[in-house]
């Protein structure tokens, strides 16, 4: 796997020796051909242009792939300086923020909700974990009701208070 300009100059070496000099060495030798000379060198020149298209689909596959390895690392820097800044807004804010996947588990939560959480549960939120299992029977199923208007992309706000060792907390969404 070389780069397309030394694989060019061997790709060049390999055409002439198979054009020019391996159909004068058996030229020249007492071996007798079933082929003639003119289709001798017919056989070896069409070896020889697989040869160069050998390289150039070489050189094009490693072009390509060049490019295709650049966007992706600036594809990757992108969101890596997207997902900072949003995790920037997220953790700037003293309001209780967090995402979840569609069955009610955390996927990203800002610090004052981790603080909240503890003070109201007892133990650290951790990724993965189903924000509402230490709530009641009805909260459960009203958030799994909440949720599955959600996956069918339909858009919910509402607000919601309640009140943690007497702080009062809205929540709106």
């Amino acid at each position: 796997l070389m780069r397309p300009r030394a694989g060019l100059w061997i790709t060049l070496v390999l055409m002439v020796g198979l054009e020019l000099l391996f159909p004068l060495y058996y030229g020249a030798s007492a071996t007798t051909f079933v082929l003639n000379a003119h289709q001798m060198w017919t056989l070896h020149a069409s070896a020889a242009i697989a040869f160069l298209g050998t390289w150039g689909l070489g050189a094009l596959h490693t072009t390509s792939r060049d490019a295709a390895q650049g966007l992706l690392e600036r594809a990757l820097k992108k969101l890596s300086d997207s997902e900072g800044k949003l995790l920037s807004l997220i953790e700037s804010t003293d309001d209780l923020v967090c995402s979840l996947d569609l069955e009610g588990r955390l996927i990203v939560a800002n610090t004052a909700l981790k603080k909240s959480f503890l003070r109201r549960i007892g133990h650290e939120l951790v990724t993965g974990e189903y924000l509402f299992a230490a709530s009641s029977p009805e909260r459960q199923v009203l958030w799994k009701q909440r949720f599955a208007q959600t996956a069918t992309g339909q858009r919910l706000r509402f607000e919601e208070e309640y009140s943690i060792h007497s702080e009062r907390i809205v929540r709106l969404l």
